[in-house]
């Protein structure tokens, strides 16, 4: 397969995106096997790098479809990828391909972390460099992320995060837009399925992180 060069034939340079848009199974059933090497990844990677919008749309399209089954080798090299688009090259289908590699408690926590650090970049920008629609758009992605099930054990450390921001008045207003999201998230009523009500929530930020100062110290004394 690899001497014969398909990767190159579909994703390479001379690739066809209609051939990309029917590789979904082909590459699955190549995850399944576990013999999608990360070099044969750097190749599909590359597709979305011709300078081609459709054929760059495509490759994305394809690697959310196959996402669920990508090793800890791809995701690594998908995130980085992605990391390194200059801010004013960021679109939509890349914030969104990040939160399809997130949607899943099976991925390791390090990519995770790597995914949210990607996000928080583009968040907490103060410096006008990401269009206002990916930061809206991102912000959007995360507090998603952050509310599913099988992150409800981080979402408080999420929240801590960001009362600790607002206290040294560094992305203030991104951690109060993070904090209204997931504070709203939590039941009104106690729920088996979550810790906190919304009620509890701010009174034990209030009790660990002294969050009623914070706020009183950021609106009334800076």
């Amino acid at each position: 397969m690899r001497q014969n060069g398909i990767f190159s034939k579909i994703f390479g340079s001379k690739g066809h995106v209609e051939l990309i848009k029917r590789s979904q199974d082909f590459l699955k059933y190549l995850l399944h096997e576990d013999i999608l090497s990360v070099e044969d990844f750097q190749i599909i990677w590359s597709g979305s790098t011709k300078g081609d919008m459709e054929t760059k749309l495509a490759v994305y399209k394809v690697l959310s479809d196959i996402s669920l089954h990508l090793k800890a080798g791809h995701l690594d090299h998908l995130i980085t990828k992605i990391s390194e688009i200059p801010p004013q090259d960021i679109i939509a289908e890349e914030i969104e391909l990040v939160f399809e590699m997130c949607k899943f408690s099976i991925k390791p926590a390090w990519f995770i972390q790597k995914a949210r650090d990607f996000y928080w970049q583009i968040i907490s920008d103060d410096a006008g460099v990401y269009a206002s629609a990916i930061v809206d758009l991102t912000l959007a992605k995360f507090c998603d992320i952050m509310k599913g099930s099988d992150f409800k054990e981080d979402r408080i450390n999420v929240l801590y995060d960001c009362v600790e921001n607002i206290n040294k008045g560094t992305s203030v207003l991104c951690s109060l837009k993070i904090m209204k999201r997931l504070i709203d998230h939590y039941p009104t009523s106690p729920a088996s399925a979550e810790k906190y009500t919304k009620g509890s929530c701010v009174d034990h930020l209030c009790k660990e992180k002294d969050l009623l100062e914070v706020i009183i110290k950021v609106f009334f004394f800076l």
